[in-house]
Formats: C-alpha cells, structure tokens, sequence
C-alpha cells in the first residue's frame, strides 16, 4: 500500500450505509468490525469510561475526543435521514423550583444521544428485526 494514503477513514467509507432494518445485521457487523479496529468498539460497550480518567486531565480530554470520534463515524454511516432524526431527538429535563413555587430553573430539552452506546443501543431498537421479533414473542 502507497504509505502517502491516509488509510484512516478507509475502513469507514468501505461501509454499506445503514438505510434500515433491510441492511441493518449487516451494517451492524460491518460497523462493530471498524469500529474494534479502530480502537472505538470499548466506547460503544461503555468498557472505556469517563471515570477511568477522574484525576488525568490530558487523558479525560482524549476521552471525549474520541467519544466523538465514535459517534461522528457511527453517523457517517447511516443515511443523512436516519442521522438527521437521531440528532433531533430531545430529553427534556424537568425544571426545579423552590418550596414557595420561584422557578429556579426553567424546563428546558438536551441531546437524548450523547454517547456512542446511546446511539448504537437506539439504531438496534429501531432497526434490528431480529431484536423486536424476539420481543413480540415475549409479550
């Protein structure tokens, strides 16, 4: 191989972009692949933590680096549609008061995906056939 290529989106841009549940056990396999060779598969599983770095501020800061890097080639493969509906997707998180009924905080919405588990584990529940098959048979 030309040593002048940067093989580095290489094993990403190779994928079949999931466009849904028709292609999903295999984009899901092909993406788990990449992303162990990589060195990202252990912050899908959640392996790799925040708080392994508590007291290491340079390693915490390569932490989150790389947690977007993971979620950033996880996006890359999915259709702009899939991407677009998973990003918009919000939490609210509840507003606080005190006794006497002062808002000290208003309600207000965040990202409901903010980890590469988050999102891989909400593309199996939309889209792994197998998964609500097996959960149909459950109810």
């Amino acid at each position: 191989m030309d040593p002048t290529i940067d093989t580095s989106a290489v094993t990403f841009n190779a994928i079949e972009k999931l466009v849904g549940a028709a292609n999903y056990k295999r984009w899901q396999e092909a993406m788990k692949n990449a992303l162990m060779q990589k060195g990202f598969w252990r912050l899908v599983t959640e392996e790799d933590k925040e708080t392994h770095y508590a007291n290491d501020l340079i390693k915490k800061e390569d932490f989150h680096k790389r947690r977007i890097q993971a979620m950033g080639y996880i996006y890359q493969n999915v259709t702009i549609s899939i991407a677009n509906r998973l990003k918009n997707l919000k939490a609210t998180v509840p507003g606080t008061t005190t006794p006497n009924g002062t808002v000290t905080r208003p309600a207000s919405t965040t990202p409901k995906i903010t980890t590469p588990k988050e999102l891989w584990d909400k593309l199996e529940t939309d889209y792994d056939k197998t998964r609500a098959i097996l959960a149909g048979a459950n109810r």
